[in-house]
């Protein structure tokens, strides 16, 4: 990402990109890198279900004691006990 509020730099830093297809190439993969970590599987796995585990073993954070499920628990898994 080529980041600055002048474009006379903008265009500066672009032309370098231009002429230097060994570093575009580099940015392009860090780039690409670096949005697979905001994928939506990739986001839930670290950082939803680690949560979700952490809510099951904290019984006091209970929303309603005298229901069935809870929001962390499925029907089925309340069925189980």
């Amino acid at each position: 990402m080529l980041h600055t509020p002048d474009a006379r730099k903008f265009v500066s830093l672009l032309r370098q990109l231009k002429t230097n297809p060994v570093q575009a190439q580099s940015m392009h993969r860090a780039g690409r890198a670096t949005a697979k970590q905001y994928a939506w599987p990739d986001m839930i796995e670290r950082l939803f279900l680690p949560r979700l585990d952490l809510l099951r073993s904290c019984p006091e954070l209970r929303f309603d004691d005298t229901a069935e499920t809870t929001l962390w628990q499925t029907p089925s898994e309340a069925a189980l006990g």
